[in-house]
């Protein structure tokens, strides 16, 4: 019978025959109790399906089956979080790459959080393919997701289910299909916006008159340089002017992908020209304006295409065309084009303007304007458009202040150029950040709880003091500006990067820096030839070795703190040792590792000796040690080196720790902060840093987050999936449980790794996917704002679900009230306080008398924390149901 089994196996998977359809019944239950070393389950669960976190993860779950006469579904009730929230697993048939599916969910959320799905492999690496995102809401919700497996994962595969709050979660079914490939290719084309037929240009902007537009972007390295002309180059317009920048266009369609296209522009100078980020073509050097041409065949699987622009020294850029063919002669894609601007200032570079300056934008148009008209729509996030008609001119001025009640956040200017009733021009937009001037604005702020990662990137920087920002941590945002393998790639020959650390102490950003990745020379103890041929990630393990000679790693250390005692007066000890510290480079350029107890007691040495060399160099110096994260390797990690006697050589405590869950009362946030401090009692005594992580976790193997395009429309060839509010309220609430918890500084992960609009950001914070700010900064203007200068003095539920934390500081009290997702509407009333007032997570005014949905609000005072307290129970109308 076996034998004829696998017989109808083989035939099934020769004849091209579909898989049959994974049904799961979640009502078809088992009891089960398991107690781990951590957590534990009680209860009903879905036969095939085991709870998969007790042993390393403190949460506490229940489950139980449930027929209420409208649905018969699994309960699954989470009571408390630990450093992540339950996840269970079924293993299942492992999914064909490229093949399509259709995962089918019939789910109600009801936790203080949100809900994952996930395909991945079942045991290490834990390679993921798809993650699928189950928001909470309280009504019951039945949707498809359509993917595509994109690569091969080895091992055992498993459906995982993930509660990332407390609350309770019911599921009905999940049914998992394959479908054709084409039924998904469909969905993929229904999303894009092709060009339409006969379009001559597929790229919006043709000329760059006013600098850089919606979709265009910098390379993140460094502050770009560049400049407008005085005179019209060949487009008839005024062009862009390089200095060793990099500009990025804006994504783009074409018509019929597949099909030889031609990439051309005008230019002066050199330089090279890349499709995206694969194959280049180097620009000969030419005084005189030349015509380049570069053909490409768009993948009809794309997205969107791009292409960057690299000049080397000086480099003059204009006339740009995307058509099919061989093509390269210029024209625009319509007989008039549109380009914005802010007015000169000192955040216009940033995008950004400050409440107090007028909101205006300048306008230019290119081509013949006479009989014309500019109709104007200006939208802002709460999801409003106004729209109104100007003259046509080929300069004027635009006035985007016309939603008076809520002047802050983000705006998006849209324009179209009509005459006689018909648009003769493209729909062109340009999105301004308005926000107040921070407290801390052009001064130091030491003890500012709000830090990030980020590159020496001038507006960049300047964004983020904008929005709040007094920290920054130099890590992978700045290695080569401060690690050991890139200051002494050779034994006593050193290369500073003194201007680049001075940047961010011109902005007023405080410095905190990771002393980290050995050189090559000394991690080997000399040069050896092999080990000078290796290079990525085989060269990244060789600079995570211990120093063969730990006088030379003192040498590194004493000889940064001290040519910066001035500039850096924070150091981290190593990056992630536990699993970023490695024993020693064997025969052959291979790296072994180290076991865990020797790892932790060769960190401690280096923590110990970094500390002393600090200390020597200038006593008032500090040292952040520890290095810990919140998962159980990381808090063992912690208890190891609190019995070695950590805390005695170093005076903060740090530890990593990433969410993507909506924080709230007794989250996942909260539960590191008190697990770091439990296992280590001396770290527990310093103060602690949360010195990486964030609270919108995005990867790309995390795409139900969206892609980090902010209030974009026209600049984006594809249908924007982001949820602008939901990613700026999961980082604001992230911030306010850390730092209600205790931790003294955040350092968000991270500014720096955006790469373009074309491209899906990993970890990023702050920032869209093309550097300029999202709707996320202008959150944490609000929440920096208010929370400045102020401590938390109470944590309470005041409502079943409704969590009001409670800020102190300077005569004036804040309560953030942050409920949980599942919470019906409520409403309040502001209390008649000196000084009350109340707002959104924007910072935008709320009405004396209002009904709140279940997002993160502010009320304020001139008073103490208790009365603040007792205002806001008093002042709580009753929750609507739904």
């Amino acid at each position: 019978m076996k034998r004829i089994t696998c017989i109808l196996a083989l035939l099934f998977a020769f004849s091209g025959m579909a898989a049959e359809p994974l049904r799961i019944d979640f009502t078809r239950v088992r009891p089960l109790v398991e107690k781990g070393k951590l957590g534990s389950f009680s209860g009903e669960l879905t036969e095939g399906w085991r709870p998969d976190y007790p042993d390393w993860n403190g949460s506490i779950a229940s489950g139980r089956e449930v027929d209420d006469n409208t649905e018969h579904f699994l309960q699954l009730e989470v009571t408390r979080l630990g450093s992540m929230g339950p996840q269970f697993c079924r293993e299942i048939p492992r999914l064909t790459p490229g093949q399509a599916y259709r995962l089918t969910v019939h789910w109600r959320n009801r936790l203080g959080g949100g809900a994952e799905l996930v395909f991945r492999q079942v045991g290490a690496p834990y390679g993921t393919l798809r993650r699928f995102d189950l928001p909470p809401g309280g009504n019951w919700r039945k949707e498809e997701f359509r993917f595509e497996a994109d690569r091969e994962l080895p091992g055992a595969q498993g459906l995982f289910l993930l509660l990332k709050g407390v609350g309770k979660f019911d599921l009905v079914s999940a049914e998992l299909a394959e479908i054709p490939p084409e039924e998904l290719a469909a969905d993929r084309e229904a999303a894009l916006r092709r060009p339409v037929a006969g379009a001559v240009n597929f790229l919006s902007h043709s000329s760059l008159p006013l600098g850089p537009q919606a979709g265009w972007s910098f390379r993140r390295e460094k502050t770009p340089q560049w400049r407008l002309s005085a005179e019209n180059g060949p487009s008839g317009e005024r062009y862009v002017i390089l200095t060793d920048t990099v500009l990025l266009t804006a994504p783009f369609q074409v018509r019929e992908p597949g099909k030889k296209h031609t990439f051309s522009f005008s230019y002066r100078g050199k330089g090279i020209v890349r499709e995206a980020w694969a194959n280049f073509r180097k620009l000969p050097e030419s005084r005189e304006w030349k015509r380049a041409a570069f053909s490409f065949v768009p993948h009809p699987a794309a997205r969107s295409y791009a292409f960057r622009l690299e000049a080397d020294g000086e480099l003059s850029l204009d006339a740009f065309r995307v058509a099919p063919g061989d093509d390269a002669e210029f024209r625009p894609a319509a007989p008039c084009e549109i380009s914005f601007a802010l007015p000169d200032s000192e955040l216009a570079a940033s995008r950004i303007q400050f409440d107090t300056e007028p909101p205006r934008l300048a306008c230019h148009i290119s081509g013949s304007v006479p009989d014309s008209e500019l109709a104007v729509t200006v939208a802002d996030l709460y999801g409003r458009e106004k729209c109104f008609i100007l003259p046509a001119a080929k300069d004027c001025v635009i006035d985007y202040g016309v939603f008076p009640d809520r002047p802050l956040g983000q705006f998006r200017v849209e324009a179209v150029l009509r005459r006689d009733g018909k648009e003769i021009s493209p729909h062109f937009e340009f999105v301004v950040t308005r926000i107040p001037r921070p407290v801390c604005w052009n001064r130091d702020a030491p003890e500012s709880p709000f830090g990030i990662h980020a590159i020496a990137n001038d507006p960049v920087l300047k964004a983020l003091k904008a929005a709040g920002v007094n920290h920054v941590r130099l890590h992978d945002a700045g290695a080569d500006y401060i690690a050991w393998a890139y200051l002494e790639p050779e034994k006593g020959r050193w290369r500073f990067r003194d201007a680049e650390l001075q940047l961010y102490r011109s902005n007023r950003l405080l410095l905190t820096a990771t002393l980290f990745l050995t050189p090559e020379w000394a991690a080997t103890g000399g040069d050896r030839p092999e080990v000078r041929r290796l290079s990525g990630y085989s060269l990244h393990r060789v600079r995570t070795v211990v120093p063969a000679d730990l006088k030379d790693f003192t040498n590194y250390v004493s000889t940064v703190a001290a040519r910066y005692r001035n500039v850096i007066r924070e150091y981290i000890v190593w990056n992630e040792p536990w699993s970023n510290l490695r024993q020693k480079v064997e025969e052959g350029g291979r790296v072994a590792d180290f076991e865990f107890d020797a790892r932790a007691a060769a960190y401690f040495r280096m923590q110990k000796a970094a500390y002393g060399a600090i200390r020597q160099v200038d006593p008032a110096l500090r040292v952040v040690g520890y290095n810990a994260n919140a998962a159980p390797h990381g808090i063992r990690w912690a208890r190891e080196l609190d019995r070695l006697g950590a805390y005695r050589c170093c005076d903060i405590a740090d530890y990593h720790y990433y969410s993507d869950s909506y924080c709230g009362g007794d989250d996942g946030a909260a539960s590191s902060v008190r697990s770091m401090r439990a296992a280590a009692p001396g770290a527990a005594r310093k103060p602690l840093y949360m010195t990486e992580g964030q609270g919108v976790n995005k990867s790309t193997a995390n795409e139900g987050l969206g892609d980090f395009t902010g209030l974009y429309r026209n600049a984006i060839p594809w249908r924007s999936r982001d949820d602008n509010w939901m990613l700026a309220e999961l980082q604001t609430r992230f911030l306010v449980s850390m730092i209600a918890s205790g931790v003294k500084k955040v350092f968000l992960y991270s500014a720096h790794t955006y790469e373009g609009l074309q491209k899906r950001p990993d970890f990023l914070a702050l920032l869209g996917a093309d550097g300029w700010p999202h709707p996320q900064l202008a959150a944490h203007s609000a929440l920096a704002r208010r929370l400045e200068g102020k401590s938390c003095r109470s944590r309470q539920e005041v409502r079943p679900g409704l969590y009001c934390y409670v800020f102190t500081g300077g005569g004036r009290s804040v309560a953030v009230l942050v409920p949980e997702k599942s919470l019906p509407e409520y409403s309040f009333a502001v209390p008649r306080l000196p000084g009350a007032a109340a707002s959104d997570l924007f910072g935008n005014p709320l009405a004396d008398e209002v009904r709140r949905r279940n997002v993160l609000y502010y009320l304020e005072a001139d008073t103490d924390a208790a009365t603040l307290l007792q205002a806001v129970r008093r002042n709580l109308g009753a929750p609507r149901q739904r």
